[in-house]
């Protein structure tokens, strides 16, 4: 007596209807299926390489030096977390990471946190930084002696941006951790300990390789 086939009948791809193979690779029941199955496959295929096409587009247009930028100005501003306008000394109602020496004209600093200093916005950009403001808040906070060498020597120091293009989104995600970390544990900190804090980032961060000039008491 023969043994009764327990070989379920394959499903079509595109209907899903049982059927009989012909051919050991067949996948569709009919000539008309497999046209519809193989026009599906063409569309999902266009759609992948459409979509890889608008990521790579999206991705050579993102500018990942300003997004370097902005993830470091919140770690400045979270480090001067509940302090006074760097520059005017009054509480801020919109908080900026000002830079004590600017952006463009100073692009090597633009990312070292002893650069940026928590700030209102009117000071930031209705007054153009409050440069002879900001020198009072820097010795007032911190004391003559570090404001001279961020007046005089600081840049000196730190002429070249020690970064490549390549070394950007690496930083990038370094940068999100260390907001990610200050903003679960929000403390007000005393003058020494936002230097401090702002050279341990600045290490972690890995873009100026020698900031051991800082002396924090």
């Amino acid at each position: 007596m023969k043994k009764t086939s327990n070989l379920k009948q394959p499903k079509c791809k595109h209907c899903k209807q049982p059927f009989t193979k012909t051919q050991p690779l067949q996948v569709a029941c009919s000539y008309s299926c497999a046209i519809e199955l193989a026009k599906h496959i063409t569309k999902k295929v266009i759609e992948r390489k459409w979509n890889e096409r608008k990521r790579v587009y999206k991705e050579s247009k993102t500018d990942y030096f300003k997004l370097l930028q902005t993830e470091i100005n919140k770690i400045a501003r979270l480090i001067d977390y509940n302090q006074l306008c760097i520059s005017c000394q009054k509480v801020p109602k919109k908080i900026n990471g000002c830079h004590f020496l600017s952006v463009g004209g100073h692009k090597s600093l633009r990312y070292n946190l002893f650069n940026i200093y928590a700030g209102c916005e009117k000071c930031n950009s209705e007054l153009g930084g409050n440069i002879h403001g900001f020198d009072s808040g820097l010795i007032l906070v911190f004391g003559k002696e570090f404001w001279e060498y961020l007046k005089f020597q600081f840049l000196q120091d730190f002429h070249l941006l020690q970064i490549r293009e390549t070394e950007v989104k690496e930083k990038l995600k370094i940068a999100r951790q260390i907001v990610k970390e200050l903003e679960s544990d929000l403390i007000k900190r005393n003058s020494d300990e936002r230097l401090e804090m702002r050279k341990i980032c600045n290490e972690r961060l890995g873009i100026y390789s020698d900031i051991s000039y800082l002396k924090v008491k």
